[in-house]
């Protein structure tokens, strides 16, 4: 089995990977197929439709949407984008929408506490860009996050996948 994920950011492209790889040699996301592509795109629902699209046609037996709800309701999130999706994609869509944005895991594990721009912390204490999300991919320590809601939700829709 395969699925293609979709980023909300650039840097995600790069990050994900990494993570990914690095979890799953520690035996933590064992059980998820094989990533096989990652392409940022905002939300943009023509572009999304189409990368959607594509990735079911190269047969992919999942697509994995990862996004940031930036504090947002996330049910809300969810239901609002599906209904702009087309619905012959939903049986093998996958969405997941992070409280804010990845930033909040990095965040959790450093114990750090943030408010709704988990970046803005980071970029506080520990001079953080955007640019440099993919050097945080391996530092991300998954026994740290076991109590974070935000990572358990993620953990669930990965069960999804298998």
């Amino acid at each position: 089995m395969t699925f293609s994920c979709l980023v909300e950011d650039t840097y995600g492209e790069s990050f994900w990977p990494i993570f990914f790889n690095k979890k799953k040699k520690e035996n933590i996301l064992h059980n998820i197929p094989n990533l096989r592509k990652i392409i940022s795109c905002n939300r943009n629902i023509p572009k999304l439709n189409s990368l959607i699209r594509n990735f079911i046609k190269s047969n992919d037996d999942f697509v994995l949407l990862l996004l940031d709800a930036d504090g947002k309701n996330i049910d809300k999130e969810i239901y609002e984008l599906k209904e702009k999706i087309k619905r012959e994609y939903h049986d093998k869509l996958k969405i997941y929408f992070f409280d804010y944005e990845i930033e909040e895991w990095i965040c959790h594990v450093m114990e750090l506490r943030y408010d709704n721009k988990p970046s803005k912390v980071l970029k506080h204490h520990e001079k953080y860009e955007k640019r440099k999300l993919p050097r945080y991919a391996e530092k991300i320590d998954c026994e740290k996050l076991k109590n974070c809601e935000s990572y358990i939700r993620f953990l669930n829709v990965l069960k999804t996948l298998s």
